[in-house]
């Protein structure tokens, strides 16, 4: 699925959650979560656009697929991101009378580190290596 697919499918889940933010910050914490995964392992789409060319972030925009598994790794550190934005808007509107619900952007702020941290874990892979057809005991 494309980012914005992603990004769409977020603001309907949470039509009824009180998300308060709009698709370009929710827009704003996909490229966020995904240029941090970027950091520890590699985007498939970019690779398969053109294998020789090593991509630049810079290119990175919500037309950009993500396989099955990069979202899976991706997603939690993202929903915290936008929880965090959507925190930090309902603490803002504190001032103005509004109840502040769901968590506090200093509990998701902690989230987000540990998120953060086990990212490079999730992300690692090494593909296998083989020694090949060896024919070392033959004679």
């Amino acid at each position: 699925m494309t980012l914005n697919d992603l990004v769409l499918e977020f603001m309907a889940s949470r039509l009824t959650g009180g998300l308060v933010i709009d698709v370009p910050d929710v827009t704003k914490a996909m490229l966020k979560a995904v240029r941090f995964y970027a950091g520890y392992a590699e985007v498939s789409y970019f690779f398969e656009q053109d294998p020789s060319v090593t991509p630049a972030l810079t290119q990175l925009t919500d037309a950009v697929t993500l396989t099955t598994s990069e979202w899976a790794i991706i997603q939690p550190l993202f929903n915290a991101y936008a929880d965090h934005e959507n925190a930090l808007r309902l603490e803002a509107s504190r001032g103005l009378g509004v109840d502040v619900y769901g968590r506090s952007s200093s509990e998701l702020s902690a989230e987000i580190k540990q998120l953060e941290l086990d990212l490079p874990r999730k992300a690692f892979y090494q593909p296998f290596v083989g020694v090949g057809n060896l024919d070392i005991y033959a004679e």
